[in-house]
Formats: structure tokens, C-alpha cells, sequence
């Protein structure tokens, strides 16, 4: 009975400490590292179909299976600069856990 409760004591520590994020990462250094890789693809520029971006804007870092993520939402204005939605728009940052960047995910 002891060796059951054993593992099932190592099991939820694995687990629990899998789904933390490292002690060294915070959801506002990730969010601040975002903004840098950003800088130029936040930059007002033509986008494409007429529309331009006119600035970006971030959600909270968010600490989801083991990973950080932010997505950059660029916003977007047609010729007669009014906001418009559009598919791409947005791109999802991704982390490690330390958060060390990953890769983006363009086109969401």
C-alpha cells in the first residue's frame, strides 16, 4: 500500500510541477519580450487588400500546458480609416516555460 501511495505521490508532483511555470519566468517579462519581436511587424505598414496597420495590441501572457503564449492582435484600417477585422490578423507568440521564445504562429 505504501509503494501505491508512493507513486501516486510522484506522479501528481511530476505533474504539478510540469503545469508551473519556471520560477525565473513572469507573464510580464514574457509579455515584454513579445513586444520587442513585435516592434516591426507592429509598425504602421500596408498589410494587403487596402487595409494598414495602424498599431498592435497584446493579450495578457497566458501559462497554458507548459507553455507561455501572447497573441498580437494587429489593428487593422481600410482606406477610409475605419477599423476593420480581418483573418491573419493575429499572431501567437510562444514560449517555454523559462520563457524562452519558441517560434511564432502567424495567421490566426
Amino acid at each position: 500500500m505504501r509503494y501505491v501511495f508512493a507513486i501516486v505521490l510522484t506522479s501528481v508532483a511530476t505533474f504539478a510541477s510540469a503545469s508551473q511555470p519556471a520560477s525565473g519566468a513572469t507573464a510580464s517579462k514574457v509579455l515584454a519580450t513579445t513586444k520587442q519581436l513585435a516592434a516591426k511587424e507592429c509598425l504602421p505598414h500596408y498589410f494587403g487588400a487596402g487595409l494598414r496597420v495602424s498599431r498592435c495590441e497584446y493579450s495578457p501572457a497566458a501559462f497554458i500546458d507548459g507553455q507561455w503564449s501572447v497573441i498580437v492582435h494587429r489593428v487593422l484600417v481600410g482606406q477610409d480609416g475605419k477599423v476593420v477585422g480581418a483573418m491573419g490578423a493575429d499572431t501567437v507568440y510562444v514560449f517555454d516555460k523559462t520563457g524562452k521564445y519558441i517560434k511564432p504562429i502567424p495567421g490566426m
